[in-house]
Order: C-alpha cells, then structure tokens, then sequence
C-alpha cells in the first residue's frame, strides 16, 4: 500500500507513466495474491481438469524444498538436495505451463504486467474506469487504447450513502439527493475523460455495492426518470473485477448446447421429504427446513427451459451433485437458488441446493467450485442471499467471479445485494429474449432494465429491485436461437381447414340429399 502511494506521488510531481503502471500493477497483482494465498491455505482444494496425482506431485516437491536444509546432513549434502529439489520443482512447473496452463496462469504465473500491455487489451471505443483505494485514499484510473490518466476523488459519507441506498422504503427525494452526492463524488470528476458510450467499471472496496448505472447528475421527481436522467440512460456499462481480465475484442467460445437451468423451489414438499428422512431430529438442518420458497425461479427456470431448449433439474433433482455433474458445456447456466456470501471468511460463501436424503452436503462452497466444469458463455445466478448484507468490500464478489472464471464461465449475470425474486425473474426473462435478438450481454441488460422501468408501478421501481443485476466479465453476444413451436403454430391454420373441410362436407351430403 505504501508503495502504491509513492508511485501515485511520483506520477504527480513527474507526470511519468511508467509510475502510474507501478501503482496499477500493484493493485491488480494484490487482488491474485491474496486470492493465491487462500488457495495455498486450502490443501484438500482441488482443481478442475488437473489430475489428482499431478497436485500430489505437486504437494511432494514443495515439501522436498522446505526440508532439504534441514536434518542432520553435512551442509554440502543439504544444499546438494536443495538445488536438486529447486531443479525438479522447475521441471515440473515448465510441464505444468504446457500441460495446464489454466491451472499454472492461477497458481504460478507472473502476476505484474506492464500497463501498456494491458491497455491494449481494451475493446475498441470503450473506456475502462477502474477505481481503487491507496490506504484511505479512493482514485479513479480512466483509460481506452487512446488515453489513461488517474484522479483522485472525495470519499467523504461514501460508505454511509452506499449503505443507506440498501435501505427499503427510501422516497424519491431521499434517493435522489444521496445519487446526485455519489455522481458528484464518483464520476462528475471523470466525466470528461470519457469518450465512449461503452464503459467497463473494475470497483474496489465498498464500490462492490455500487451499481454505477443509477447514478443520476440531476435532481429525479419519480423513479421512472432512471430510464431518462441516469448512467444507465447514457452509457452501457459491465463490471469486472481487475485490469487483467479484459481481453480485447472477445467473442463468446462455441459451446453446442444451450441452456441449463437449476431451480431448487425449496417448497414444503421437498422439505417434508428431507425432515420425514431424518429419524433424530437432533441431525436434521433446521435452517434448510425455514428456507423461503421461490416460486417465481423455479417458474422461469421452466419457462426458460421452454423457450431456449436444453434441461432444467427442478426440485430434489436440483442438488449439488447433479449441478456439478451436469453444468458444464452449457451457453448459457442458470442458477436459481438461495445463496450466503461471507466477507470475513469468502472461501465460506455458497449456493444452496436441494438436500438428498441419502447425503445432508447441499451446499458448493466458492472453493469447490474451482473443480467443476463450468464451460460456458454466461452464468446466471438469480440467487437471493439468505445471510448477508451484500458482497461487502468486495471480498466475496471477487472470490465469487474468480472461481466461476477458472471453471469456465466467460461471464456471470449476478446480484450486488439482495434480490427480490419476483423482479429478478422479470427481469431475466426479458434479458434471455434480448439475447436471443443478438445483442451484447452489457447491452441486453440495459435495455432489459429501460424496458422494466417503463412497465414497472409503485415500489418495484425502487432500485433496490432492479438495479441490483450486473454483468460481469466477457460481453460478447451469444448464439442463441428461441426455440419455436413449430406444431404449435401450425395447429391453428390445421384447425381452420378442419373446420372448413367440415363444413364443406356437410353441404355436399345436404346437396347431394
């Protein structure tokens, strides 16, 4: 943090970009730190596509260079043995470099890169803002393949007004006036340097709770004027999680199959099946049986499933080892269940499926996720946290998107606080026609939320029920094709000329009479 700060410093007094890449570069590498250091901690953890044999190898050499020096040995023998190990784990990293590049990009790859680099990488008319804090200080980097600059901002009552635009019941007025005091703080003094209507925002810190899009520059009398006088009516904005993942122009990878669909419902009757199942009621998870059902996922996941094709594992079929078996290679996975983040501990945060009455393990836990495959151009996860305020500081979120990442998901459509059920569902059900259209996930989005607020009445126009979905990650469009029922179509034109035929009929037998 020290270090970041005085490369700020030096940026300033010299103007210098190589002193502004220092401090970007070691951000983003803190963010893969960090997220390496869990993993590390963890070493039961294991990996999607990794041979369980290639991380005992693995595990083995590490602990040949720890205790190489040490024991009773002559010290020529001990250094004779260290460089043998440090050899041997050289060796096998090389290997692992070829042989699973995923899997050595996550655990051993030079994080620090150079900004050029990566500047590079933006999209084409696209600018990239990238807040971040340097010890209690917050900054803002905006960038496109043109132009980067950083400045900094205000932070006075960030935190307080992010927390209390959670807040149900807030009027119109009081909204209004904590948007205008964020756009105020977070964009009025970048707005300049923004060239482009597509934007990538990379958050930090309690920006995680933050959907840029309902920031409003003026005064709103109804919550019906997001639609005209806000981000989301200028600009088509996504969300990452660092620099490092954006990757130039991407475009979604081709995966044959195109939808699946996990829908637990939680209703009584699964929970009546699991609690008869269970003889002591001192084993039995009482806080699976005080889940809130959710009619309206397990509705859309069905409806979807109608629309696009594919599978859709419903109720007592909707459990961890079915999801993990069965995700994968998929475009699109949907994902409707309940969910907790946990922001002291995130490797603790996880999606709820339905319990099996044969295994009490419903819960994937972000750890476990590293090992599933994930293969897909977006993952949806309409879930509601049971637990948690939101992705506080981000830890969460981070943890979240970085695991889904590695198991295949080019990008997520996924909540920054807590969801009401009833407007998620609406809302992903217009964002899958929208995609079906060919649009941009970003851009399917926003028209999904424009078209909501014009429909919408009364308190579900609150942001709290629609502004909360975000897409981060890839926003490339992804092949998909409504599925239409052809038979279904055709049964009114044969139910005409059967009526017709009919008729006809009867004529010729009164002529004919």
């Amino acid at each position: 943090m020290f270090t970041k700060y005085i490369s700020y410093e030096l940026y300033k007094l010299t103007g210098d970009k190589k002193y502004l890449d220092r401090v970007m570069g070691l951000h983003e590498s803190g963010i893969y730190n960090r997220i390496r250091s869990r993993l590390d901690k963890n070493d039961s953890l294991q990996f999607a596509n990794v041979p369980v044999q290639i991380q005992t190898q693995e595990k083995q050499l590490k602990s040949a260079i720890s205790s190489a020096l040490k024991g009773n040995s002559a010290q020529d023998e001990k250094m004779t043995d260290y460089f043998n190990a440090v050899e041997a784990w050289n060796f096998f990293l090389e290997k692992l470099k070829v042989e699973y590049p995923r899997y050595y990009n996550l655990r051993y790859a030079t994080i620090f890169k150079n900004f050029d680099n990566i500047q590079q990488n933006i999209p084409e008319n696209t600018t990239v803002v990238r807040y971040l804090f340097i010890d209690k200080e917050l900054f803002a980097l905006v960038a496109d393949r043109q132009m980067q600059d950083i400045f900094p901002l205000e932070i006075d009552s960030l935190e307080k007004s992010i927390s209390l635009l959670a807040e149900q019941g807030l009027t119109v007025d009081q909204t209004s006036a904590i948007l205008i005091g964020l756009h105020q703080q977070l964009w009025q003094p970048i707005s300049e340097n923004i060239q482009h209507k597509k934007i990538i925002i990379i958050p930090d810190g309690v920006l995680f709770n933050l959907n840029f899009e309902i920031l409003t520059p003026q005064r709103i009398a109804s919550f019906k004027e997001f639609a005209s006088k806000s981000l989301l009516a200028e600009y088509t904005i996504s969300n990452q999680y660092s620099m490092l993942l954006i990757h130039g122009e991407a475009k979604a990878t081709a995966i044959e199959n195109d939808f699946v669909a996990f829908a637990p419902g939680f209703f009584d009757e699964l929970k009546t099946v699991y609690g008869s199942s269970r003889k002591d009621s001192l084993e039995m998870d009482r806080s699976y049986l005080y889940l809130l059902p959710q009619p309206f996922s397990f509705s859309l996941a069905k409806k979807i499933k109608q629309q696009l094709g594919g599978n859709a594992f419903l109720s007592d079929q909707s459990t961890e080892g079915v999801f993990k078996a069965n995700a994968g290679n998929h475009k699109i996975i949907h994902i409707g269940t309940h969910a907790e983040s946990n922001n002291d501990r995130p490797e603790f945060s996880r999606l709820i499926f339905a319990k099996n009455p044969s295994d009490e393990d419903n819960s994937l836990f972000v750890d476990e996720i590293y090992n599933c495959n994930l293969t897909s151009n977006l993952t949806t996860l309409s879930a509601c946290e049971t637990g948690k305020p939101g992705f506080q500081e981000g830890k969460g979120m981070i943890s979240l998107a970085h695991a889904f990442n590695y198991a295949g998901s080019e990008s997520m459509l996924t909540g920054l606080w807590k969801v009401d059920e009833q407007a998620s569902a609406i809302l992903l059900e217009a964002f899958y026609k929208n995609l079906t259209k060919g649009l941009e996930k970003d851009e399917a989005l926003r028209q999904t939320k424009l078209s909501y607020l014009q429909n919408a009445n009364g308190r579900m126009l609150a942001p709290q029920y629609w502004a909360g979905l975000v897409i981060m990650g890839d926003t490339s469009p992804i092949d998909l094709q409504q599925k239409s029922n052809f038979w279904l179509m055709l049964l009114p034109g044969f139910l005409l000329l059967f009526v017709g035929g009919y008729f006809v009929f009867r004529r010729r037998i009164k002529t004919f009479d």
